[in-house]
C-alpha cells in the first residue's frame, strides 16, 4: 500500500555540544530548537550527556534522497547546505560540523481515513497502522492505545484469535482520524513558502486565550 510523501528528515549528531560546538550549542540553548524559513526547518534538541540531536525537515521531492551520496559525508553536507544559503553560521553549524553521517529519513503518510480489507491472522498497530508524520506527536499514545485494546480483545475471546482480530480491527481505522488530520495540517503549517509566519500567528492565538483565561498555561 503506497503512502503519500511529505518530505525528508535529515538527522545527525554533535558530541559534547557545549565543548565541542559551543554557538550551535547556544543556538539550540537548554529547551528545544525550532527555527523554520519556507519549507525547510530545524528541530534540534541536547540529549542528557550533552550531545546536540538534530533534524532538519526538507519539503523535497520523494527522489530527493536518491539523488544524494549520503554514504559520502562531505558530499551528503554541502548538498543539504545549499537549502541553507541565508541561514546564521550557527543553524549551518548543525549540519556543516556534525561529528556523524547524515541519516535520510523519509517521512511519508497515509490519506486520512485510509482503510483496508480484514487479512487472516494478521493485523497492525501503533506506527505500522496509522502511517503519518510526526507533527501531531501522537505516535505513542496511538500505539500503547492499539496494544491495550488488542489485549483486551483477544483477552475476551480466548482460543478464537480471529474473532479478537476482527474486533480490534472494528476501531482500529477511526481512531487515528483526528490525530493523522492534525498531523497533516501541522506539517502544511511549518513547512510553507510563508513559513514560520503560521506558528508565530498560532503561538500568539495561544498567549491570546492565555492572557483571556481561556486556557491554562503549563
Amino acid at each position: 500500500m503506497a503512502g503519500l510523501h511529505r518530505g525528508s528528515f535529515v538527522e545527525a549528531d554533535l558530541f559534547d555540544g557545549a565543548k565541542q560546538h559551543p554557538g550551535e550549542a547556544e543556538a539550540i540553548g537548554e529547551g528545544m530548537l525550532f527555527a523554520f524559513r519556507g519549507n525547510t526547518g530545524f528541530f534540534a534538541h541536547k540529549e542528557t550527556d550533552g550531545t546536540l540531536h538534530v533534524h532538519l525537515g526538507l519539503r523535497v521531492p520523494e527522489d530527493w534522497i536518491d539523488t544524494i551520496d549520503f554514504d559520502d559525508t562531505p558530499v551528503a553536507k554541502n548538498a543539504v547546505l545549499a537549502y541553507l544559503d541565508g541561514w546564521s553560521g550557527a543553524l549551518r553549524g548543525l549540519i556543516a560540523n556534525a561529528d556523524t553521517s547524515l541519516t535520510p529519513r523519509r517521512i511519508n503518510a497515509l490519506p486520512v481515513g485510509t482503510r483496508w480489507d480484514r487479512v487472516p491472522a494478521v493485523t497492525l498497530l501503533g506506527d505500522a497502522a496509522h502511517v503519518m508524520s510526526p507533527f501531531a506527536g501522537e505516535g505513542a499514545n496511538l500505539a500503547m492505545h492499539d496494544g491495550a485494546l488488542l489485549a483486551l480483545a483477544i483477552a475476551a475471546r480466548p482460543g478464537n484469535t480471529e474473532a479478537a482480530l476482527a474486533e480490534y480491527e472494528t476501531d482500529l481505522f477511526h481512531r487515528p482520524t483526528e490525530a493523522a488530520g492534525q498531523s497533516a495540517q501541522s506539517l502544511d503549517l511549518l513547512f510553507s513558502d510563508t513559513s514560520p509566519d503560521g506558528l508565530l500567528d498560532m503561538f500568539s492565538e495561544i498567549d491570546a486565550q492565555i492572557a483571556a483565561g481561556k486556557v491554562e498555561q503549563h
